[in-house]
């Protein structure tokens, strides 16, 4: 039985996560749920069990570098040149999940891995051109790893704030900065207010944040482990011991001996 798309483990991430991520960069636990509020009200998934999406037409036509695929792209309304905002009608054939899908789908029957670059991914709907910087080989495996577990959302969101400079902006709630470097320019002013308004929403409910910070290994320069090919398991290179500094002035000691003794 094949599984079915954006379907799979679905391990979710808590508040405990938050507040773990939250001393790590300096950021309050709230401005970091505010992020995954503005993006998917805070639950990356659908209620059939899907990982929530959004393709983006414009970023589609960009990821396909050849020019007959772009053609059927545009042709078959999958591709457009430039964005369109929702206010003018942009999503109106993503309202629906099942949709959202359709369209996915039939990108990644036209040019897969285009398809996984030019859709957003999760609770932080992390656009899947930005594999590279969140630690992966490409795309479709960001996109895999996410259906997994939110942990490795969480992961590739750490990166992601750090090579486009925002934990400083979140740190000081520079809410437009972020919004302009995080979502683009398009709807910078709109989204902006958006995280303004989840995190002021979360901050003043007591006590949310007062929970252990998980005890899972910290995330902050942790090195993003490479996916191993099918059917391949790591090898472990175990380094020799160096020899601690007594040894080796014993052995140069026995050495002098022997040079004198041989004169």
């Amino acid at each position: 039985m094949i599984q079915e798309l954006g379907k799979g483990k679905a391990k979710a991430i808590d508040l405990g996560d938050y507040v773990r991520l939250g001393q790590e960069l300096d950021v309050e636990p709230a401005v970091i749920e505010a992020l995954a509020q503005a993006e998917s009200n805070g639950f990356g998934w659908f209620k059939d069990g899907r990982i929530k999406i959004l393709f983006e037409k414009h970023v589609f036509f960009r990821e396909l570098v050849d020019l007959g695929l772009r053609r059927k792209a545009v042709a078959a309304k999958l591709a457009r040149p430039k964005w369109i905002s929702p206010q003018n009608g942009g999503y109106k054939e993503q309202n629906f999940p099942a949709n959202r899908y359709r369209i996915f789908e039939a990108a990644i029957a036209l040019d897969e891995e285009a398809a996984y670059r030019s859709v957003s991914i999760g609770r932080f709907q992390i656009m899947g051109f930005n594999f590279r910087i969140c630690g992966y080989d490409s795309a479709k495996a960001m996109f895999q790893a996410f259906v997994q577990d939110e942990e490795n959302q969480l992961q590739a969101l750490v990166l992601f704030l750090k090579a486009e400079d925002l934990v400083g902006p979140l740190r000081i709630k520079d809410w437009k900065t972020v919004a302009a470097k995080y979502n683009g320019e398009g709807q910078a002013e709109v989204y902006a207010k958006k995280l303004a308004a989840a995190y002021r929403k979360l901050s003043r409910i007591a006590g949310r944040y007062d929970v252990p910070a998980t005890t899972r290994p910290a995330i902050l320069g942790r090195v993003v482990p490479k996916p191993m090919p099918p059917g391949r398991t790591p090898i472990l290179i175990q380094t020799p011991a160096k020899p601690f500094p007594f040894v080796r002035v014993g052995i140069a000691i026995l050495a002098i001996i022997l040079i004198l003794l041989l004169i």
